[in-house]
């Protein structure tokens, strides 16, 4: 009886010192209170399994003071190391941004949610409608009228214009006699919109496919696993060919914490994420450029489909051209579309230009008469 008094002396001591800890704390840093909190709930109700056999019937359990011991030890070590992230390390676990609404991918590495909708915007604000694939625009739909394909990052997807300002809603307006398909997703490399060309390609059955290359910087997303912390599906080339790798993407440690927003909340578990990422995943090493293989497998893959196959170029590359001309696809120059003062990405006015001068080539080059028919075998190169 004298050892039951004793400890819940002994508890109640060790709960008004958590208290005035609590309290002290909370009053030193604001970071610290839900912390403490939790650490004070702790002292105050588990040792009481311990030192006394609640009488309840739902609560007719004793834990042995070992276990309590134990069990508050583990929980008070995860708050105080909990805390001192949360005060002194902060700057090692940037807020999880909602960003533009990504989601896993297991093949693209990321993709947008569907029928998601939010504002973004760095220049200028700009509303983001996903549509139920996750393309950014309004539902598209499968008809009768010759379809094109619009593949590319975020020049194609829109960086900070709206949705009526790009150049593919720009062409959809003047020429209702199309359907135009925008299929630009944020950040992605050359290797990725390859993919998701053959992800969609049976469905919508283009007539023509129109690939955005960004020089700025697809060659180097061409060669890396990685994109901006997120990993990518990447191919490499050797004897036998262009080779996928990295299929199925590993979880990045940005996309797994979107994905349980409420526990990324602690810097424990993201610590404890980023740590597994480390130890299994191994580092992003830089290969070979694979670009001009790629593309050359987009040509192949649309050849086989009668497709034709047009590439705009963001800047000039010549190497890039050279290789395009040998290979008989038809190359647009679009390194003189205006872009935003301090970005690369085309403003307003850019994508004008670029309405404006593909307009004039699928109208000159007259790529939608009888003699191309999706989905037919052709032999016939690209022009």
């Amino acid at each position: 009886m004298e050892r039951n008094t004793g400890s819940r002396k002994l508890h109640c001591g060790i709960v008004l010192l958590g208290l005035v800890a609590f309290l002290l704390g909370s009053l030193a840093n604001h970071r610290l209170l839900p912390y403490l909190g939790a650490g004070w709930i702790v002292l105050a109700l588990l040792p009481r399994f311990a030192f006394g056999a609640p009488r309840h019937k739902l609560l007719a359990v004793r834990i042995s003071p070992q276990f309590a011991l134990l069990m508050i030890t583990l929980l008070l070590s995860a708050l105080l190391c909990e805390a001192i992230l949360q005060v002194y390390y902060s700057k090692d676990f940037p807020r999880i941004p909602h960003g533009l609404g990504f989601r896993y991918d297991r093949t693209l590495g990321w993709f947008p949610m569907p029928n998601d909708r939010r504002s973004a915007g760095v220049y200028t604000p700009i509303e983001v409608v996903n549509n139920s694939l996750g393309l950014r625009g309004a539902e598209y739909t499968v008809t009768s009228r010759p379809g094109i394909m619009f593949l590319g990052d975020s020049f194609v997807w829109g960086h900070d214009v709206q949705e009526s300002e790009r150049f593919t809603d720009k062409l959809q307006l003047k020429h209702p006699e199309w359907s135009i398909y925008n299929f630009g997703v944020t950040g992605y490399g050359t290797d990725q919109e390859f993919l998701l060309l053959q992800r969609h390609f049976a469905r919508f059955n283009p007539r023509l496919v129109c690939l955005i290359f960004c020089v700025e910087n697809d060659h180097e997303d061409n060669s890396l696993p990685i994109r901006n912390g997120a990993f990518k599906p990447y191919y490499t080339t050797n004897s036998a060919g262009l080779r996928l790798n990295g299929v199925p993407v590993p979880w990045s440690e940005q996309l797994f914490c979107s994905a349980h927003r409420s526990l990324s909340r602690s810097y424990l578990f993201r610590g404890i994420v980023r740590a597994a990422r480390k130890l299994t995943i191994p580092p992003a090493v830089r290969h070979d450029d694979p670009t001009t293989a790629i593309i050359a497998e987009i040509q192949k893959y649309l050849n086989a489909r009668n497709v034709p196959f047009i590439i705009g170029l963001t800047a000039p590359d010549p190497p890039l051209a050279h290789f395009l001309k040998e290979s008989k696809i038809a190359c647009l120059d679009l390194s003189a579309a205006n872009r935003f003062p301090g970005d690369y990405h085309w403003s307003a006015q850019g994508h004008s230009f670029v309405s404006e001068n593909l307009e004039q080539l699928l109208l000159t080059q007259k790529y939608f008469n009888s003699s191309h028919t999706p989905g037919q075998s052709s032999r016939s190169s690209q022009n």
